[in-house]
């Protein structure tokens, strides 16, 4: 496809992509095809190609995660919050809930992101990016000690997450009278790890 646009032929190279997305069965496949099509402007193609592999194949969870980020990375995020609890109706996944909380969050949702995010640790407590995105939400809706005590526990829970230990390091300096010394404290103890 790269080549076809490359010579010009851009609408040939569109219609390859198009025909190629159905015959992928990895969801890491069909995210990168679909990108290539959202790059060469032809949103409406890969959505309409997404939602008929959809209507072929109602179970096609990982289709319906490429569509509902399809939509969100176009703007369309009430049509791609449909989507992410579309397929957590389905089955639980830690990325859906992710995404969606995202899509909440820049909806300015910020409690339903909160929950959406509270419900994913409930399923899967070990997956640290579940528990640092809801961290970093708590920070933007000004819920600062929340944020730090719940990224400590994370760091106590999965100190191999170096996400964590980062993110509670920056969220420590929107805590009221901070200090120099704590802060070198707290780079040690993670130096020590």
């Amino acid at each position: 496809a790269g080549v076809l646009e490359g010579f010009g032929r851009r609408d040939e190279a569109v219609a390859k992509l198009t025909e190629t997305l159905p015959l992928q069965h990895d969801e890491r496949s069909l995210s990168s095809l679909a990108e290539t099509l959202l790059q060469m402007d032809s949103y409406d193609r890969a959505v309409e190609t997404l939602q008929k592999m959809i209507e072929a194949d109602t179970s096609r969870t990982d289709v319906m995660f490429v569509l509902a980020n399809v939509l969100k990375k176009t703007g369309r995020l009430d049509k791609a919050k449909d989507w992410y609890q579309r397929i957590l109706k389905l089955e639980d996944n830690s990325a859906t809930y992710n995404a969606l909380a995202g899509c909440l969050r820049e909806q300015g949702h910020m409690s339903k992101a909160i929950e959406c995010l509270r419900k994913g640790i409930s399923v899967y407590p070990d997956r640290a990016a579940l528990w640092n995105n809801l961290a970093n939400i708590l920070i933007q809706a000004g819920k600062t000690q929340e944020s730090i005590d719940l990224l400590r526990k994370t760091v106590k829970k999965m100190p191999d997450s170096t996400l964590a230990h980062s993110n509670l390091l920056l969220h420590m300096h929107h805590l009221p009278g901070i200090d120099r010394h704590t802060m070198f404290a707290e780079h040690k103890q993670w130096g020590r790890l």
